[in-house]
């Protein structure tokens, strides 16, 4: 199978082939390459570098006449160019800070790749090669698009490995609309003056503003965390994929880019390569779905997956996906299970709701769909796991709902003071009065402690650096904000409660374990016996073993 090479009626030239993931490489291979949806074809540029890929292999390109007479007419630009040159390694004075050789690696090999997904393990450094990317290519009007938890490791990143003088200013886009309007207007006069200029936003915001955004015409549009843009049919996945129309650089970047499963790199995969036709077809492809009846009607729903290694090879054929044990001689991470019994309060209190719940599981229509109560279901599976917790909730006779301790000290806060042991311990909680009590209890405990939680009234920067430089002995962080921040002081990790989704769990874990860590990581999940504790384990472990076969050994030994 070869690659059909033909000119069109501007000056670029189109590749079209049948999908295969080694031609894909082979497309992304030729100097200038961009996919392009509308033809669905990859176009590329006249000129001597691509002549000489192209006209050098006759055994992977076959070339129309016009195509090769465009070619042979190229003009010559391949002689040798300075340093930082298209074809030219860039030494190591170019870098304002040296890079580690995985990120130089990275680096070299994305130099060219006009789209791409960079799916390194958490803690090896994605920014700081976006970044370079970013200095290298020129660009002079950009958008960074992350989760708000990464804004300040963007702007402590941008500073350090970028040259004020020379490269792009980078302007966090957020506030009132009055102020984002302000900024806006800032941003496009300093291009206009010839300042290269990155705007800096969340997803949120990325969202509300997307009227204002299109109109901006960014050359360069960087998606951090981009599992947030996962959905196909969400309002923010669509102003993403909108804005990436005109782009001729887009990164998307993730450590977890299938948080639930392989299915979902559908967005990032269809925008870097644009393999299949529709969600449709991909579904088809690699989805594992059953029949099913409600309302005198007849659904597909999903209930696996299938074809994972094919998937893989689609998934390695844009992007870069290695672990920290392929690149980095870190320290070993250790994860426990540590079981417990509840107390004889908590245990009355979780039968008790048990059985509530089983009454009310029991009462369910089988013909309904499991999506239309779904919520109702996992408001009730939410309110068990609360107890193991050690707190309840109670709707009182005026109709307010409202939160109690079932004990003083809860089983799982006891065990977890006790594997503290007094070192410098990072929390990890699901619900907020979980962090609430913990943080009052450590307080006690003459612990100094930081919470970062999405309620803190500090500035988290100010709480991550008081963290970092021994002023707090311990942090209490909710899974939704373990994200964009360092926590390599600690080497103790203590997961109260976890997360349903596979990927928010190994982010967390990866605040403690990542460049920077000198000792061993140990991590212990607390897990109470008996409880729907158990069964969520068991549900992570399918999980993870699913996304496994796609982004794990399957996928890197390609």
């Amino acid at each position: 199978m070869k690659i059909r090479v033909t000119a069109l009626h501007d000056d670029d030239l189109a590749m079209v082939f049948e999908y295969d993931p080694d031609l894909v490489r082979v497309a992304q291979s030729v100097p200038g390459a961009k996919w392009s949806a509308t033809r669905h074809a990859w176009l590329v540029p006249v000129n001597a570098l691509v002549r000489d890929r192209v006209l050098s292999a006759p055994d992977l390109f076959v070339c129309d006449e016009a195509a090769r007479a465009r070619l042979e007419l190229a003009e010559d630009l391949s002689l040798p160019p300075k340093d930082g040159g298209p074809a030219c390694p860039r030494s190591n004075g170019w870098f304002v800070r040296a890079p580690f050789p995985h990120q130089r690696s990275a680096f070299e090999r994305l130099r060219h790749v006009p789209r791409f997904l960079l799916a390194d393990d958490m803690g090896l450094g994605k920014t700081k090669v976006l970044i370079d990317l970013i200095r290298d290519r020129g660009v002079r009007f950009g958008l960074v698009v992350c989760p708000l938890s990464a804004f300040y490791a963007w702007e402590d990143e941008w500073r350090t490995n970028t040259d004020g003088t020379k490269d792009p200013q980078l302007l966090p886009f957020r506030g009132t609309a009055a102020k984002r309007a302000k900024i806006l207007d800032h941003a496009v006069d300093q291009v206009r003056i010839g300042r290269p200029t990155f705007l800096l936003t969340n997803y949120e915001t990325m969202r509300v503003e997307a009227k204002g955004l299109r109109c901006c015409g960014f050359r360069a549009i960087v998606f951090d965390e981009c599992h947030a843009v996962k959905e196909p049919r969400s309002k923010r996945t669509k102003v993403a994929l909108d804005l990436i129309e005109g782009a001729s650089s887009v990164f998307f970047a993730s450590g977890t880019p299938a948080p639930n499963s392989p299915l979902d790199l559908f967005v990032p995969l269809q925008a870097c390569g644009g393999f299949w036709r529709s969600r449709w077809e991909f579904e088809s492809r690699y989805a594992e779905k059953k029949e099913q009846w409600a309302y005198g009607r007849s659904f597909l729903r999903i209930v696996g997956t299938r074809n994972l290694e094919e998937l893989g090879r689609a998934r390695a054929a844009v992007s870069i996906a290695r672990t920290k044990e392929d690149v980095l001689d870190l320290p070993p991470k250790i994860r426990t299970f540590i079981e417990f019994d509840l107390s004889a309060k908590e245990r009355k209190a979780y039968e008790a709701m048990r059985k509530e719940c089983l009454y009310a599981w029991r009462e369910l229509d089988p013909s309904v769909a499991f999506e239309s109560v779904a919520s109702s279901v996992m408001e009730q599976v939410h309110r068990l796991m609360e107890i193991t917790s050690g707190y309840l909730r109670r709707r009182w006779s005026d109709g307010e709902e409202r939160v109690e301790k079932i004990d003083g000290v809860s089983s799982k806060e006891a065990i977890a003071f006790e594997l503290a042991d007094g070192k410098p311990t990072v929390y990890f909680v699901s619900y907020r009065p979980t962090g609430a009590s913990l943080v009052a209890a450590l307080c006690a405990a003459k612990r100094r402690v930081g919470r970062v939680t999405g309620e803190e009234t500090q500035d988290r920067s100010e709480i991550l650096s008081s963290f970092s430089n021994g002023l707090l002995d311990d942090l209490v962080v909710n899974l939704r904000c373990a994200e964009g921040f360092t926590a390599t002081r600690s080497q103790h990790a203590i997961f109260l409660e976890r997360s349903w989704t596979p990927a928010v769990n190994l982010q967390a874990e990866d605040r403690l374990h990542r460049i920077g860590q000198t000792g061993t990581v140990t991590v212990h999940v607390l897990r109470a016996k008996d409880t729907i504790e158990e069964r969520l384990d068991a549900v992570l472990n399918a999980k993870e073993k699913a996304i496994g076969l796609t982004l794990g050994e399957v996928a890197r030994s390609l």
